[in-house]
């Protein structure tokens, strides 16, 4: 699944740097992607990996990854592995249906069923003001289909207590039906610029999946 991941990634930053893009607007930035959204994920079932990295100084400090087998709709197995400090550590969650999740540690231990997540999100923010953002499009035919890619470039005001303004660029690469292939997304400071995070979101629909059942706690 890494494999995989890293290929298509490598493989649309490619088409990215090598093709022209349009302006466009934020209406149909907007819709388009919140479209991509509903389909996408109603659209079971399917593999949705997320690794976000976070670096400091030019070096990255931590990865973050799940893996989440969606079976249909609040039933799902997730893996996540995060690298930290030379520490690799895992957890596991098993859904069965909304208020039945289970959770473990090492994959063979569970406790639940219980009403809430295993874990929250890897990030919080705060409130961020934008100062401007810029958008476009562009549209290329890989293998005869046709996929258009949206980028997303945000410049936040600076926070108080920070003489830096911080960016968020985000690319999202659509297939014809409408459906996300990827989502990758870069966030920092500028002046200069510097990534602190980079969060790469791949939808599988081939490969196929276990069935989704129940742990033995």
């Amino acid at each position: 699944m890494k494999f995989f991941c890293s290929t298509v990634i490598v493989a649309l930053f490619a088409m990215i740097s090598a093709a022209q893009s349009k302006p466009t607007t934020a209406a149909d930035y907007d819709g388009t992607f919140n479209y991509a959204v509903s389909e996408t994920n109603a659209a079971f079932p399917f593999i949705f990996t997320v690794v976000v990295d976070e670096f400091a100084k030019g070096k990255k400090i931590s990865s973050d990854t799940e893996v989440n087998e969606r079976q249909s709709e609040g039933v799902e197995r997730t893996t996540r592995t995060i690298i930290k400090g030379g520490k690799n550590t895992a957890s596991y969650q098993v859904s069965v249906g909304f208020g039945k999740v289970y959770c473990s540690g090492d994959g063979k231990k569970w406790r639940g069923p219980q009403q809430y997540e295993c874990w929250g999100p890897s990030r919080l923010y705060g409130r961020r003001e934008r100062e401007k953002a810029g958008y476009s499009v562009e549209e290329r035919t890989i293998g005869g289909e046709k996929i258009k890619i949206y980028r997303e470039y945000v410049i936040y005001k600076a926070n108080a207590g920070s003489s830096k303004k911080e960016f968020e660029e985000t690319v999202a690469t659509i297939d014809s039906k409408g459906f996300f292939i990827s989502i990758v997304t870069n966030e920092g400071t500028l002046n200069p610029k510097v990534v602190s995070l980079v969060r790469k979101q791949v939808w599988d629909f081939k490969t196929s999946l276990k069935p989704v059942v129940a742990p033995k706690t």
